[in-house]
């Protein structure tokens, strides 16, 4: 099954629609199953790749060439996307934190803002951002954190990885349904979350209209 990517139904690799194409990956877990998969599956290539992971310190990238040559050479990351190990070396950052919806410097590892974070890494309007958020059942949280602010505004697409997965059945279509809609659900196993859950995290989501009106202008040329 091909997982639901917003860049299947937008320009999102046109460089006059978009500026910069950014990764933002909230809780990597391992190199692998996250930031590995993104780069291989996600239909563009992305100009930057941030990860943030608390349970242990992978903020070494250099550490990591082994896993990134196994990741690129010969597969889709490289063939279909265009990536190269030197090429994601460069663009590739990955920082030691929690990220939560507000700044703690006192936690260990020190926890970062997402609207802060999103700011420090001078994230604009015209850029096409995708986030994926894996970080213990905060995503609620952050999602009203964002919403508040108006952070949302410069996402393009939430990807949340599902906990309780059932079937592959369901949530898919009903993100299919939304079209434009900055949200997907996509649990650790490849398959798709109960219906019930999805439903509950679109409709905290949906109510991004003016992402889905940027979208739409741009298809327009306007």
């Amino acid at each position: 099954m091909t997982p639901f990517f917003l860049a299947n139904f937008v320009n999102a690799s046109d460089p006059a629609v978009y500026k910069r194409k950014i990764y933002i990956d909230l809780g990597i877990k391992d190199f692998y199953s996250s930031l590995c998969w993104i780069m291989q599956n996600y239909p563009v290539k992305f100009d930057a790749i941030h990860g943030f992971e608390c349970a242990s310190d992978l903020s070494n990238v250099a550490a990591l060439s082994s896993q990134i040559d196994a990741c690129v050479r010969g597969t889709a990351a490289d063939l279909k996307q265009g990536y190269t190990p030197e090429g994601v070396k460069e663009i590739l950052h990955i920082y030691y934190n929690y990220i939560g919806t507000d700044e703690n410097p006192a936690t260990q590892p020190p926890t970062r803002g997402l609207s802060q974070v999103m700011k420090d890494l001078n994230i604009e309007k015209d850029d096409y951002v995708v986030v994926k958020m894996d970080v213990e059942e905060m995503e609620y949280a952050l999602l009203d954190k964002i919403i508040a602010d108006g952070t949302y505004k410069l996402i393009d697409e939430v990807r949340k990885i599902c906990g309780q997965c059932e079937d592959a059945t369901g949530c898919t279509d009903l993100s299919h349904g939304f079209s434009f809609h900055p949200i997907s659900c996509r649990c650790l196993s490849k398959s798709i979350t109960t219906i019930q859950r999805c439903t509950s995290l679109v409709g905290k989501c949906f109510i991004n209209h003016e992402t889905t009106r940027k979208h739409s202008s741009r298809k327009q040329g306007t």
